[in-house]
């Protein structure tokens, strides 16, 4: 409750006892949904529990109870360990860390509102503060990344994930009026420019399956609570 004579001091106090009391609520909350391969949670992980709670995502407008809040990054810092350890094995110590928070930064809005950790921010910050001094000619220069001028684009590749997202999304809303189908497929590919079949193609692929998955655990986390 909001008391006029608060100060920072005292309000500093109770929140350093509150992050202590979710971490080792969120260590439980992982042991028992077997959420991370890693014993322990970090009071950072803590407070990014609190920030995804209070935060309001446009990109993802999801209310979320503070249980769904440290389920979601617990799981988020998961995937993020994979996918260093990954990169790094197929890149080396140099660019691996790079390319691991380029995953992380492309692929935030799985885990949106979890903010990137400060691995990732490192990575992406020396690599542009590299290309504004000028000592590299192009970004990711200075981790080793090659120029590649004939890599194939794909251009739409964004807008079919939206489009998949969406589907995915109308129907955990209200699965009566938009089932999982052709019709549903082609509605929402209308509103991309693209046909039912793309759309489909991208609901069933392996990087849509990934999010769905996410979603589904946190899903089933609010429904158990």
């Amino acid at each position: 409750m909001s008391d006029e004579n608060d100060t920072f001091e005292g309000l500093q106090r109770e929140l350093d006892d509150l992050l202590g009391r979710l971490t080792r609520c969120m260590e439980r909350q992982q042991r028992e949904e077997q959420l991370s391969s890693r014993e322990g949670v970090t009071r950072e992980e803590a407070g990014q529990a609190v920030y995804c709670y209070a935060a309001h995502c446009d990109w993802k407008p999801v209310e979320r109870d503070l249980a769904s809040a440290a389920s979601l990054v617990s799981f988020a810092q998961e995937i993020y360990r994979r996918r260093l350890a990954r990169q790094v094995e197929n890149h080396g110590d140099g660019k691996g860390p790079l390319l691991a928070a380029l995953e992380a930064l492309a692929g935030w809005p799985e885990f949106a509102p979890v903010p990137l950790t400060d691995a990732h921010m490192v990575e992406l910050m020396m690599a542009a503060a590299s290309l504004e001094e000028r000592s590299s000619e192009y970004f990711g220069q200075n981790a080793g990344l090659e120029l590649n001028p004939k890599r194939p684009l794909d251009r739409r590749r964004l807008a079919r994930r939206m489009a998949a997202v969406e589907v995915f999304q109308r129907n955990r809303r209200d699965p009566k009026a938009h089932p999982i189908g052709m019709g549903l497929f082609e509605r929402v590919g209308k509103r991309y420019g693209m046909s039912g079949s793309t759309v489909r193609d991208a609901y069933y692929s392996r990087e849509t399956k990934s999010w769905q998955e996410l979603e589904r655990h946190l899903q089933e986390t609010d429904e158990t609570l």
